[in-house]
C-alpha cells in the first residue's frame, strides 16, 4: 500500500491567529526547541565565530547522579532554568549563577528518560506555570515561581494519562511521558512513548492527546492506531490486527505551526519491533508524520516515512521552516527517521517539496513475513547516514576490529538499504540507535540551513525461532545497552542468544500473555561493532549535516566528533581545551553520537553528544570546527543559550552518560549527571 495524504480543504484554508503569550521573547528559551517549531534557533550574537574560542566553564550544576543519560533541555525564562533530573525531580536554577532556587520531587519509583519541561506564560488571572510528563504517566503542573504544585490542575497539580490494562489480561503498560507537552494557547498537546515488544498492549495508550491547562480536562484525542472502521485499521492485518495492539508510540519532541494551528506529531515504530507477521500491511499511524489541528485534534494530512517497519526505524523529529522556491515562499517541514531519511514538505499539505519515490528493497526470508516491498526514498535531500556496506567498508582502523568485524562479515549479508534481518546473520544500517534519533534538527532562518547530526553504526543480528518464548512477539537484546530511545525497559532473557556468543539481553513480556509469535530478534541492539568498541566499518562513524531547505541539496558535511585514541585531528582547534593534542594529521573519524544541535545568529552550530565527550562550535556557514572543550562526560541533551542577569550570554549542555551508547567506545563509564554553563572571559 502507497503512503497516502488526506486533506481537509477548510481546515488548511483558515489562518488561526496565535493568541498573544506573556513571557515569550526571541531571546527566551521556553520550550525545548526554543520555540514552537522545533528549531533551536538563537537570536543572540554576544558569542560569535570571532569570539567563540574565549569561552570557558562559568558554573556547574551536579545533579549528585551519575552515570544515566540526561537528555533533558533546560528552559530559560525571566532569569530563571528549569530542567528535569533523569530522576524525574524538577529544578529550578538562577541562570545566572547556576545557584538551585527550589526543586520539586515527582516521587517516580522508576525513571527512563525525561527530556525536559513545558512553560506555560499565563494570563489575566493566572500565573505562569510549570508542564511536566513522567515516567510512570502523569502530567504535573507547578507554579513557575515557587515550585508549589497548581491545586486547581486535576488532582491538587496532577492527572494520570496512561491507562491501565482490561481486568483479566497481563498485558505490558509500556508508557513513558518522553518528551514534554507542546504548548498551543490554553492547551497541552501531549504523545507518548510506548512498549516496542511485546505487541499486545492497551490500545489507544499511544494516542496523542489534548488536555486544558487550566483543569487538566482531557479535549481531544487521535486514535494514532485506528480502531474497527476507521481509515488505516485495515493495515493491521486481518482479522482486527489492531486491536490490543500497543502504540505506535511518539516519543519525539511535538512541533507546532501557531499561525496555522496546527501540530506536528511524529510517530514511532509498530510492536513488534522486528517481526510483522501478525501486522501485515502498511501499518498506519506508524513512522507517520501526523498534521492535526491543535484545537481540534483532526486529522488534517499524514505522511509515511517507513512501510511496515522491520528495523525500529522510527520518525526522530521534525523541525518547520519557509523554503523559498521558484520566486515562492512554501511552508515547509523536515521529517526524519532513525533510518537515515530526511522528508522535506509543505506543512499545510504533507506533499514533497522535492520529490519521493517508491524504491523496491530487499525482502524477508522469515516464514510468515510480509516485507512492504517499497520504501520511500527522499529525492532531495539524499540519505543522511549510511544505507549498507560491501567488503571494501570494512574497518582497517585498529587491528582488533580489523580481524574480528572481516569474521563476523564473512558469515553475513547486507543487501543494501532496508535489508531486513533474516535467518542468517544479517548487518543492517543503521542500527537500533538509529541515524538521526530524538534530538531532531536545528534550523538557521537566516541561511535556510538545516543543522541534523547522525550516526554511521550498523547492527549485527538475525530472526530465530521463538519457541519457549512468551507473548504476541518477543524481544531480544545483544551487545548494546537498550534500544536508543529507552523504550525498552524490561529484562527477561529470551531463549536462544546472538551470533558468535554475544550475551542476550532479553526484552521479554509478562508470564501468561498467550503463545509467542514464531520469530524474533536474537539480538535486537546488537551493534556492528569491533572488540575495542569501534564500529566495523570504515570511519566516519558520525556525521554532521548542514541541508540547504531551498534548494533540498548538502551545503556540507562533516565528521562529528573522534577518538584521540586513533588521532584527534581537532583538539588543536582555536581555544581547544581539550588536553590531548595529536601528532598526527589523520581526519576526524566521527563517532556514534545522541542529542540535538543548536544553531545562533553568531554564526554558530554547538554540539555535545559525541562519544569523544567533547563539546563543540562549528561554524554554521562551513562546518569548520571553532571551539571544543572536553566534557565530563557526553552531552547527551540539546545545548541551550540565554543571556544572563550580568549581560552576558551562556551556552548551556547537559551530560552525563554513556547511557544507551554504552557499548560502543568511551571511556566515561560512571559520568558524574550535570548541568555545565559557558561565558566568554
Amino acid at each position: 500500500m502507497k503512503k497516502m495524504f488526506i486533506l481537509s480543504a477548510s481546515l488548511l484554508a483558515i489562518t488561526v491567529a496565535a493568541a498573544p503569550q506573556q513571557g515569550k521573547s526571541p531571546t527566551a528559551w521556553s520550550s525545548i526547541g526554543q520555540n514552537a517549531a522545533e528549531q533551536r534557533y538563537s537570536t543572540l550574537t554576544q558569542i560569535n565565530r570571532k569570539n567563540v574560542s574565549e569561552l570557558h566553564v562559568a558554573w556547574t550544576y551536579d545533579t549528585g547522579l551519575k552515570g544515566g543519560s540526561f537528555e533533558a533541555t533546560p528552559l530559560f525564562v525571566k532569569g530563571v532554568l528549569y530542567v528535569t533530573t533523569p530522576k524525574d525531580e524538577l529544578v529550578a536554577l538562577d541562570a545566572t549563577t547556576g545557584k538551585q532556587l527550589w526543586k520539586y520531587d515527582t516521587g517516580e519509583p522508576s525513571v527512563r528518560t525525561s527530556r525536559g519541561v513545558s512553560y506555560w506564560p499565563g494570563d489575566q488571572k493566572n500565573p505562569p506555570r510549570i508542564i511536566m510528563g513522567t515516567a510512570g504517566g502523569l502530567m504535573i503542573e507547578l507554579d513557575a515561581e515557587s515550585g508549589a504544585p497548581v491545586d486547581s490542575f486535576g488532582d491538587h497539580g496532577r492527572i494520570q494519562i496512561v491507562e491501565p490494562p482490561p481486568e483479566a489480561t497481563s498485558f505490558r503498560s509500556g508508557f513513558s511521558e518522553t518528551s514534554p507537552p507542546a504548548i498551543y494557547k490554553n492547551i497541552a498537546i501531549m504523545a507518548p512513548g510506548t512498549q516496542e515488544g511485546p505487541s499486545h498492549g492497551v490500545t489507544g495508550n499511544g494516542d496523542p492527546r489534548a488536555f486544558d491547562i487550566l483543569t487538566g480536562k482531557e479535549l481531544w484525542r487521535f486514535h494514532s492506531m485506528p480502531r474497527e472502521g476507521e481509515l488505516g485499521s485495515d493495515t493491521w492485518g486481518a482479522p482486527d490486527g489492531w486491536k490490543d495492539r500497543s502504540g505506535p508510540s511518539a516519543w519525539v519532541p511535538i512541533s507546532v505551526d501557531e499561525q496555522r494551528g496546527i501540530a506536528y506529531v511524529a510517530t514511532g515504530n509498530p510492536a513488534d519491533s522486528y517481526y510483522g507477521a501478525d501486522r501485515k500491511g502498511t501499518n498506519l499511524y506508524a513512522n507517520c508524520i501526523l498534521a492535526l489541528d491543535a484545537t481540534t485534534g483532526k486529522l488534517l494530512w499524514y505522511f509515511q516515512m517507513v512501510h511496515h517497519d522491520l528495523w525500529d526505524g522510527d520518525a526522530s523529529g521534525t523541525v518547520l521552516f519557509d523554503v523559498h522556491r521558484n520566486g515562492k515562499t512554501i511552508p515547509g517541514i523536515a521529517g526524519f527517521t532513525k533510518t537515515g531519511m530526511m522528508f522535506i514538505l509543505d506543512r499545510t499539505t504533507g506533499k514533497p517539496i522535492f520529490g519521493v519515490e517508491e524504491r523496491p528493497v530487499a525482502q524477508s526470508d522469515v516464514p510468515g513475513e510480509a516485507t512492504s516491498p517499497t520504501q520511500p526514498f527522499s529525492i532531495k535531500p539524499p540519505p543522511i547516514a549510511r544505507q549498507s556496506m560491501t567488503t571494501a567498508d570494512l574497518t582497517t582502523m585498529t587491528p582488533a576490529s580489523q580481524q574480528a568485524c572481516a569474521t563476523e562479515w564473512a558469515t553475513a549479508h547486507n543487501s543494501g538499504p532496508y535489508t531486513p534481518l533474516s535467518l542468517t546473520p544479517t548487518v543492517a544500517f543503521p542500527s537500533a540507535v538509529g541515524a538521526a534519533n530524538w534530538g531532531g534538527a536545528s534550523y538557521d532562518p537566516k541561511s535556510g540551513y538545516v543543522f541534523i547530526n547522525t550516526s554511521n553504526l550498523g547492527v549485527l543480528s538475525y530472526m530465530t525461532s521463538s519457541a519457549g518464548g512468551g507473548g504476541r512477539g518477543n524481544r531480544g537484546g545483544g551487545r548494546g545497552n537498550g534500544g536508543a530511545d529507552q523504550q525498552n525497559a524490561g529484562a527477561t532473557p529470551p531463549n536462544g542468544g546472538p551470533p558468535n556468543g554475544a550475551p542476550a539481553r532479553g526484552f521479554g513480556p509478562p508470564p501468561n500473555l498467550g503463545p509467542p509469535m514464531p520469530y524474533r530478534n536474537a539480538a535486537a541492539t546488537s551493534r556492528f561493532i569491533g572488540p575495542d568498541g569501534f564500529p566495523c566499518q570504515q570511519p566516519p562513524w558520525g556525521l554532521l549535516t548542514a541541508v540547504n531547505v531551498n534548494t533540498g541539496d548538502f551545503a556540507w558535511q562533516v565528521p562529528l566528533g573522534n577518538y584521540d585514541d586513533l588521532g584527534a585531528a581537532d583538539s588543536n582547534a582555536p581555544g581547544s581545551t581539550n588536553s590531548a593534542a595529536s601528532s598526527t594529521n589523520k581526519p576526524d573519524t566521527g563517532t556514534p553520537n545522541i542529542g540535538s544541535t543548536m544553531v545562533t545568529a553568531g554564526g554558530l552550530v554547538f554540539f555535545g553528544g559525541t562519544l569523544d565527550n567533547t563539546f563543540r562550535a562549528f561554524d554554521s556557514q562551513t562546518g569548520k570546527v571553532l571551539w571544543t572543550s572536553k566534557l565530563d562526560g557526553v552531552g547527551y541533551s540539546g545545548p541551550m543559550t540565554y543571556m544572563g542577569s550580568n549581560g552576558k550570554q551562556f551556552v548551556l549542555i547537559d551530560v552525563g552518560g554513556p547511557g544507551n551508547l554504552r557499548s560502543a567506545h568511551n571511556h566515561a563509564t560512571e559520568s558524574p549527571e550535570e548541568i555545565v554553563a559557558f561565558e566568554l572571559q
